[in-house]
């Protein structure tokens, strides 16, 4: 039987980054894969002109969904946040599908080349900070 994982990171149509990443990695080690976008870019984030969508919203539909599912994860990957409310989705699912073996991975992905990203503020980070400590790796 497969492993399963969840991953919540960003999606970005273009600059192979992100779940574009994860998902076939995952995958080809034989790990079922649940994504759950965070936030929707028309191309990397770092690149001049990219547009952001937060999902917000569409990731408590996610938590919802798999809760009525009753589905269980073998893992847990957490990736790119770009708001407050994404941060606390995320915390939300973690106490709803984080159980005693569930690994917890997170990528605290706040920036790239040593610079933050301009959609990162200081609450983020403290709040990330708080997420990274419920991780395992």
């Amino acid at each position: 039987m497969r492993k399963r994982i969840a991953c919540l990171h960003d999606l970005a149509s273009y600059g192979g980054a992100a779940l574009m990443n994860i998902i076939p990695i995952m995958y080809s080690s034989g790990i079922e894969v649940c994504p759950i976008p965070t936030s929707l870019f028309t191309s990397h984030g770092a690149l001049i002109g990219s547009k952001c969508m937060d999902n917000s919203d569409f990731m408590k539909d996610y938590t919802a969904q798999y809760k009525k599912l009753q589905l269980n994860f073998d893992g847990i990957y957490l990736g790119l946040f770009t708001s407050e409310n994404q941060i606390k989705e995320a915390d939300y699912f973690l106490q709803c599908f984080s159980k005693k073996d569930t690994l917890i991975l997170m990528d605290p992905i706040m920036g790239d080349n040593g610079k933050i990203y301009s959609f990162i503020n200081e609450e983020n980070v403290k709040d990330i900070i708080k997420l990274v400590k419920k991780a395992d790796i």
